[in-house]
């Protein structure tokens, strides 16, 4: 269980540096799916040594439910952008961060509720896949700028 949270943790230190800095919009979740399927060997590894009760087991989907909606949320505080190069890029606003540590605080305080450690031992996996959920919220607003012409240079559009 203590090797889980670390891990969590790791994982989410790792996640919120590059969230916070700017980077381009990913075309791919891959990272987010890898992050989501680790997490669900822990969560599985977990279920299959520990007798939970359907209380636990509705406050574990309960806290995945409020999950996503943190994590919709905080898709739609991330800026995007055009770089110079036309390229999307992304990154996280002071509103993303408070938006993760509120979104983890409960999901902390929901795995109080259900107890067993379930909580820490699905940490993983809720961080994996509210990446997941928040990266197809990017993603989606970024489309709406793909439409939009890249802007040229002064320099070049009075030259060209």
């Amino acid at each position: 269980m203590l090797v889980n949270v670390v891990v969590g943790l790791l994982v989410l230190g790792w996640i919120l540096t590059r969230q916070m800095s700017p980077r381009q919009v990913k075309d791919s979740p891959k990272g987010a799916l890898i992050v989501t399927v680790i997490g669900l060997v822990s969560a599985a590894q977990f279920v299959d040594h520990h007798h939970l009760s359907g209380v636990a087991l509705a406050v574990i989907a309960s806290s995945a439910a409020v999950g996503v909606a943190f994590a919709v949320a905080r898709g739609l505080t991330v800026r995007i952008w055009r770089d110079e190069q036309g390229r999307l890029m992304s990154r996280g606003t002071a509103m993303t961060l408070v938006l993760w540590i509120v979104g983890l605080a409960v999901h902390v305080g929901l795995d109080m509720l259900a107890g067993h450690g379930a909580g820490s031992a699905t940490i993983v996996l809720y961080i994996g896949t509210m990446l997941l959920a928040q990266l197809l919220v990017v993603q989606w607003r970024a489309r709406s700028l793909t439409a939009a012409p890249v802007k040229q240079p002064v320099s070049s559009a009075l030259h060209g």
